[in-house]
Parts: C-alpha cells; structure tokens; sequence
C-alpha cells in the first residue's frame, strides 16, 4: 500500500515538479509551488496512517485533483491587451466577459467522451491564446454521458459541463444573451454542421449602453480547423509566449524557461509538455465525479484491491480505429512477423505485442479496451501460464455511451470510463499508443512519464 501511495504522491508532483525543472531558484526565497508540495506530502503521511483498502482508488483520484492556480490575477493582468474594455480589476465579475470563445460541444456530431475531451483542450488553448473566456453551448437534449438519477436521456443535458470543472478558464462568464440575434443554437448550425457562417460575432448584451461581447462561436471539426490553422503555428512559434503563457498560470521564470526551450531546435515536446502541464491544471472532473468513482470502487472492492500494489496499466483500443487509423500499423506489425497483407492472421495487434513492454518485475496489470471478451480470450490463450494477475473494469463495455439507450446506465459506463482514465494515469507504467485519443489524454495528464508506445507515432505534439 505504501509503494501505491508514494506513486499517487508522485503522479500529483509531475505537474508542479516538471514545470520547475528548469528554473533557477532565487536564494531566500521559497517557491509558493514548492511550498504547496511540502504542506500536500505532510498531509499525506497523515492521511497514509488512516487510510483503509476501500479508500485506495478515492486517494489516488482526490491526489490527482488539482489545486488552482490564482489565475485569475494573472488572466486579469495580462490579457487587458487583448480585451481592452474589460471593466473588472479583480478578475472577477462582468468585466472580464468581454471577449469569449462559445465552445459548442459536440451535440452536432457525438464523439466519445476521451475525443471531447481531447477537442476541449484544443478549445482551451484558442481561449489562453486569443485572450478570452472559455464557456460550454449545450443542446438541450444534450444527454449523451447519461444522468445521475432517473431523468430520461431527452431531459437530462449539461454534456461535458455534467463531468468538467472549467471555472479557471471561464471565470462565472456565461452564454451572451445578445440583442437582435438569433439563437446560439441556430447560429451554431450554421457555423459549425453548414459551415456557412463566420465564426466570430459582436453581441450587444446592453442596448442603453451599448455593450459589446467578440463572441468566438465554435465547436467540432471546425475548432480542429481553427486550431490547426491559426492556434497551433502560433504556439509552435512561440509568438508572444509572454502574453499568454501568464494565462495558462506560468510564472516569469517559467515563460522564461519555455521560451528557451521553444527556440532550442525541432524537437520542442519538453516545451509542448510545459505548456500541456499547466493546461491541465485548469480542467479537472466536478466534485461529484470523484464521489461516484468512490462508489464504483465501494461496490466492488475485490476486483480494485491491486490498487494498494504497484501495476502497469494497459490500455488497448480496437474497434473502429482498426477500419483506417491503425491499419498501416496493424499491417505493419504483421509484415514483421512474416506475414503479408493478404494473410494477415488478426486485423489488429495482438495482446502479446503489449505485454512485451511490460516490466518482468511486474505482477499486477490492469487492461482497459473496448474488447475485452477478445483480450481475455487471448489471455486463455497465451503459450505460457501467465505471471501477472489481470485486472479489467468490472463495467467494461464495448462501443461509444451514445449507443446506450437508459440514462442511468450511460451514466455508469461514463464513470466506467473515467475509472479507467484515472487508473491508467496512476499506474506505475502505461502501456498504449498515441493513435488513440486515450493514449494522448494518458500522456499530458502522465506528463510523459513512464509512458511506452507499443506501435504509431513515440512522439506527440498538441492536441488533435
């Protein structure tokens, strides 16, 4: 249990000792982050003396909640540039919702819950780098992750706003209720499915003093565009790092440090990971998330108690990803072993491939896949006794939330997911590839660490 838990204290260090590995330390002064870091280790001592078996899983998610940083001041003093009528000198309050980037989630065309996630740190970065506020646009049938309690699908909305906490990026700011404009609704129909509209929009919120909102409408594969179009050459130039990398919570001598890393050469990923470190510091699941996840462990203990040991995670994604993304891989990795493309014994990599990059001292592997009935086949099948003791999600389940018909069990499979995402950021080693949204997730919240690629790209660059 010990070693489990000095993991867990770990995974909650990469985020604030990976941004601090470059930077010099002033004499007599102490850092706030690493006094942050000595109050949580001395806190968890304590907590270690009390915890019980059953509290295992609820500590290694409540250790990997972030503490926010005080970006508000920092938003509110660098980003007066960008939004030069912003009234609010406290970072709070109406002032600062001049500028916003409405992100439409994706109710026009549902993808999974780690693909939405995924397109949320892209609309988060538009939103650091353009200077405004980040707020969710849901539909009002918006029910794809299910609902906690009875509610039908059709009555239950929220979407990512159900699962995501965003209130350092959004500051209280709401949807602009603008004079003389259609709904936010039909112009995002427009923007984002017709792709007939420009994106970007001036809303008069007040019509006696004529208030103004720049209002950046955008959401699915158009947000992909915007990013990649006018986002990303941005953040890989480092154009005005200084402005607004103070958004996403740097410090002086951090901006510092990654601007020193930005012009080093071609291989910028310790830059890239610096920014991603402090982005994911600003999403982190509601409150409500970790008590359900306590429950599913509560409700079946016996199948987490390996969590009090160390283990290595595997997560192995099949399914549609093998009809095109993972197909020259798959090819690939069959050729290597003798085969041609018209004898290919399995249209996918087989569960040996990932065991090969699991630790020999290992004895605990956790497996999260969309296929689990084909994984544990394999496991029966495997030439020699295995040496690791497998663990699955007990609600393991094949296909997308969307294909589920009762709320209340989306809902489940929905935390089902997020368990996994949380034990295979957890676990000592993870084992997967970066053709998976799963796997790009994994590795920013990993901060790169202990990371294997069993095939595809070893190398990530943002979110895509």
């Amino acid at each position: 249990m010990g070693s489990f838990y000095q993991n867990v204290l770990q995974s909650r260090r990469r985020s604030l000792n990976l941004l601090e590995r470059r930077e010099k330390t002033k004499p007599n002064s102490i850092s706030i982050r690493v006094l942050l870091l000595v109050l949580f280790a001395v806190f968890g001592v304590f907590q270690l003396l009390n915890i019980s078996s059953n509290e295992i899983l609820h500590q290694s998610i409540m250790a990997q909640e972030p503490t926010l940083l005080d970006v508000d001041s920092v938003w509110t003093k660098n980003s007066r540039n960008n939004a030069g009528n912003d009234r609010a000198s406290d970072g709070r309050g109406p002032g600062q919702c001049k500028r916003i980037l409405l992100y439409a989630t994706d109710y026009l065309n549902p993808n999974g819950l780690v693909s939405q996630l995924n397109t949320l740190l892209r609309a988060a970065l538009v939103a650091i780098v353009e200077g405004r506020r980040l707020v969710f646009l849901h539909s009002s049938d918006d029910g794809m992750f299910g609902c906690r309690d009875n509610k039908t699908t059709s009555k239950c909305s929220g979407g990512l706003s159900q699962l995501i906490d965003i209130s350092p990026l959004s500051n209280g700011c709401e949807v602009p209720t603008c004079y003389k404009m259609p709904k936010w609704h039909r112009l995002a129909y427009r923007v984002i499915q017709r792709k007939n509209m420009d994106p970007e929009f001036s809303c008069m919120v007040n019509k006696t003093t004529n208030d103004t909102v720049s209002v950046l409408l955008l959401g699915g594969h158009p947000i992909r565009e915007y990013f990649r179009e006018k986002i990303q050459p941005y953040l890989e130039n480092g154009d005005q790092l200084e402005k607004w990398a103070p958004r996403v919570g740097a410090t002086a001598s951090q901006v510092e440090s990654m601007m020193a890393l930005q012009a080093a050469g071609p291989n910028q990923d310790e830059y890239r990971m610096q920014v991603m470190s402090l982005l994911m510091l600003m999403i982190r699941w509601q409150p409500w998330i970790y008590e359900d996840l306590k429950m599913l462990q509560d409700d079946d203990n016996n199948s987490v108690s390996f969590l009090e040991h160390d283990y290595t995670a595997i997560h192995i994604r099949r399914g549609d990803k093998l009809l095109v993304e993972a197909r020259p891989w798959v090819e690939q990795y069959w050729k290597n072993q003798g085969y041609t493309n018209g004898t290919l014994p399995r249209n996918y990599i087989p569960l040996t491939a990932y065991l090969q990059l699991v630790p020999a001292t290992a004895e605990h592997v956790y497996i999260a896949t969309d296929d689990v009935r084909t994984v544990q086949k394999e496991i029966q099948e495997l030439s020699e006794e295995p040496r690791y003791q497998f663990h699955f999600n007990p609600l393991s389940t094949s296909g997308h939330l969307n294909s589920l018909s009762d709320s209340q069990d989306q809902y489940r499979h929905t935390i089902a997911a997020i368990f996994d995402l949380q034990v295979l950021t957890s676990a000592q080693i993870f084992v997967g590839e970066f053709n998976s949204n799963w796997g790009r997730w994994v590795h920013f919240q990993r901060q790169g660490q202990g990371v294997r690629i069993v095939f595809g790209p070893t190398e990530i660059s943002w979110p895509r």
